[in-house]
């Protein structure tokens, strides 16, 4: 069995930045031109348009910025679509870097202070984090307007963030489904909650000897999961997953 998903490339920059990333581009969206710069350089997991990227988080994808700087959205829906709900309130030195919809969790990186908030953080991590995030409270340094959103979140700096997220892989706490798709065990991003899923997958992806990269079986242990969820929760596979690979 193959899955006939074609993942969306995670694309370098080339030499000199994203040339669809500029002020002329993204200035109306009021972001200082060291977050534009950055923007230039980052590397993305393109987005088509046409299929969903892989996410990244549960309920979350990264935001392709060379797609979104091509589009010509208006002002409002760009900034909602990367900053969030507040986004009237996030000033112009911090950017969205992740996001997808309102329930989804979504990182916000202030350039100015090199700290990513993870944005509806599940009050799991929050209380027992395997980074320390920052401790700094926001109300000590911020405008009383962007405090809704900087306390909707811990931060972290950004190499911290990563390992956070890492973790919750190795962990399976963030349990992968498919090739695009992931659950977990906290409010709102489970695919049926408490319907047991991430229970019995976590014992799938351990059994083929996950997190040991050295003994973990790939292959089987996909094809297993799928397998488990066409049984159990088929609700949960991805639309093309089970399909014949027609190449």
């Amino acid at each position: 069995m193959h899955s006939t998903c074609r993942h969306p490339a995670s694309s370098s920059p080339p030499a000199g930045g994203w040339p669809q990333i500029s002020q002329a581009s993204l200035g109306h969206l009021g972001k200082t031109d060291e977050v534009v710069e950055l923007l230039r350089h980052l590397p993305y997991i393109r987005d088509d348009g046409e299929t969903d990227t892989p996410q990244a988080a549960p309920g979350t994808r990264f935001v392709d910025w060379a797609r979104l700087a091509a589009r010509n959205l208006d002002a409002e829906s760009a900034r909602l679509a990367t900053d969030g709900d507040e986004w009237e309130h996030v000033p112009a030195h911090v950017v969205g870097l992740a996001r997808e919809g309102r329930s989804s969790f979504s990182f916000n990186l202030d350039t100015e202070l090199g700290v990513v908030y993870w944005i509806k953080c599940p009050n799991q991590l929050r209380g027992a984090p395997r980074v320390e995030p920052v401790l700094d409270d926001p109300a000590d340094y911020a405008p009383e307007a962007e405090l809704a959103w900087r306390a909707d979140g811990p931060g972290w700096a950004v190499s911290d963030l990563f390992e956070q997220l890492r973790g919750e892989f190795r962990e399976l706490n963030f349990v992968p489904v498919g090739p695009k798709e992931v659950i977990d065990d906290y409010s709102n991003h489970s695919g049926e909650s408490g319907d047991g899923s991430t229970a019995v997958l976590r014992e799938v992806y351990r059994s083929h000897g996950w997190p040991d990269l050295d003994k973990y079986k790939k292959e089987d242990c996909l094809e297993a999961v799928r397998d488990t969820l066409q049984e159990n929760y088929p609700d949960l596979l991805e639309e093309d997953s089970d399909e014949e690979d027609d190449e």
